[in-house]
């Protein structure tokens, strides 16, 4: 335990982050053995991650990061923790920063969110214009050309029971979510695109629900409905099982 920069209790855990990576940033060359790669010593600094809380305190992770030299092209790199882990550059857990938004849910200001979460206001901060940045984006974000659409189980919060998801096929970028699948919603939500950015969507994904195909053809007047593989193969290995619970029910 030792104080934090900002003056509370912490708890700290050290250690060093000894993996290296299986090849090199800069060449790309296989680091196999020390014939390719040696050991250059240790950053400067440790790096610091802030952790969700343990036992109502703030807990860090205090890290000494292991250097490597190539042998191939001379460039010194530091070893890097998994992006599932901790974003780069980024001084909060993937978990903390989830844990952040979450909280931001909620109608609620910056500053109560930094001390449930034991961060500081700042982070907090950052996190709530990035949201709003993402949220700006989606608005403004042209159509694309292939449209993949499906629903997913919605929250208690949400209008509807089932919320609907759109995204770039091509890229796999998320375009929307809405809260409520239902067409007329849907309807609502892709008129406020013009006539002309609509008939740029050529393609659309989807599965077999009859009330999407209605909505498609209206909101997307050139788009041909192409539906998704996974639909497919679901639907007809439900027919097949029951097929076969029928025949096993007649030979009983």
């Amino acid at each position: 335990y030792r104080k934090d920069r900002r003056n509370r209790m912490a708890q700290i855990i050290e250690g060093s982050l000894e993996k290296r990576p299986s090849h090199c940033p800069s060449c790309g060359v296989a680091w196999e053995s020390t014939k390719d790669v040696y050991a250059h010593g240790t950053t400067p600094k440790k790096r610091v991650i802030q952790l969700t809380e343990i036992n109502n305190q703030p807990t860090y992770l205090e890290l000494t990061i292991r250097r490597s030299k190539c042998r191939h092209c001379s460039v010194v790199s530091a070893n890097h923790l998994p992006n599932y882990f901790v974003k780069r550059r980024k001084s909060i857990s993937v978990k903390l920063h989830l844990k952040v938004l979450m909280e931001l849910k909620n109608p609620t200001n910056c500053k109560k969110v930094a001390s449930i979460c034991k961060t500081g206001y700042q982070i907090v901060y950052q996190t709530s214009l990035q949201i709003a940045h993402y949220i700006n984006d989606l608005d403004s974000r042209p159509l694309p050309r292939v449209l993949a659409i499906d629903e997913f189980k919605a929250t208690r919060d949400c209008e509807g029971a089932m919320a609907f998801i759109a995204m770039n096929w091509e890229s796999g970028q998320i375009h929307t979510i809405l809260e409520d699948r239902r067409s007329h919603k849907l309807l609502e939500f892709f008129n406020g695109y013009s006539y002309e950015e609509r008939c740029k969507v050529e393609f659309v994904v989807m599965d077999m629900n009859a009330a999407y195909d209605s909505m498609v053809k209206k909101a997307f007047p050139k788009a041909q409905i192409v539906i998704d593989r996974f639909h497919i193969v679901q639907h007809l290995t439900n027919a097949f099982k029951m097929i076969r619970i029928q025949e096993m029910n007649k030979l009983n």
